[in-house]
């Protein structure tokens, strides 16, 4: 019988089905191709319900399933308890040992991760199974970065999701433009309307915090140092003040 706080994230996720129809159309084909049996994938994600979601469609195409969390601080244990109940092994930092090299311990044939530490823990303290590695994808820049600066990219191809089309106009403008809002009034309680906000840099994820800001009710300033972007601003309808004028005012 699933847990208090499993039962709670599976009352989400059918909840969820509702808005991402797309999910339950990957899910339909995965069931039906299995390209995963014989496979084993080890992955490093946020364990919220939106991973959950994902995991849950994924896993009907097959193979063994090993995660270990990206962050204490994003984990959600009534995820960790769902996805333990379907069969999924789950690690987070609570354990001894470390919960990478606990995915590791699967000897998974593909990875997928949020960072590169997954990664960067098989190459430096796994290094025989480099070669049972058929593929990657890693979800960040940060990750990427991390991997390039590298003396030597790893031997076996990585989807580098960060660079899609689709992450820089949707998920990091909108996702993340909506959901940290959410989640700062969620923490603190805190209305955005009729606050000072400051945005500091106006890349995607910038523009994205400004707008749903703005949209929430909220004064918005924009610091941005690169001259284009800031133009792009200013155009915006956002005043560009410099960085120490921001601190001195915003909430």
């Amino acid at each position: 019988m699933p847990q208090p706080r499993a039962a709670r994230v599976a009352a989400e996720l059918t909840r969820m089905q509702a808005f991402f129809p797309i999910m339950q159309l990957l899910g339909n084909r995965l069931a039906a191709t299995r390209p995963f049996d014989g496979f084993t994938v080890g992955m490093s994600a946020h364990l919220t319900t939106h991973t959950a979601a994902l995991v849950q469609e994924l896993t009907l195409g097959g193979g063994t399933w090993a995660i270990c969390a990206a962050s204490d601080a994003t984990t959600d244990q009534g995820v960790v308890e769902l996805l333990r109940a379907n069969g999924v092994h789950v690690y987070t930092s609570t354990s001894r040992k470390d919960h990478h090299l606990q995915v590791l311990d699967h000897l998974p044939n593909l990875l997928a991760e949020a960072g590169g530490n997954l990664i960067g823990t098989l190459l430096r303290k796994c290094p025989e199974q480099v070669e049972e590695i058929r593929g990657a994808v890693e979800l960040t820049r940060s990750g990427m970065d991390r991997l390039r600066a590298r003396d030597q990219m790893p031997p076996f191809p990585i989807v580098n999701v960060n660079d899609g089309r689709l992450m820089a106009a949707i998920e990091n403008r909108h996702g993340v433009g909506e959901g940290l809002w959410h989640a700062v009034q969620r923490l603190t309680g805190v209305h955005l309307s009729g606050r000072r906000v400051g945005v500091i840099g106006y890349g995607p994820v910038g523009k994205g915090l400004a707008a749903y800001a703005r949209a929430a009710g909220a004064l918005v300033t924009v610091v941005e140092a690169e001259p284009v972007r800031r133009l792009v601003a200013h155009y915006d309808g956002y005043p560009t003040p410099s960085l120490l004028e921001v601190v001195r005012t915003v909430d």
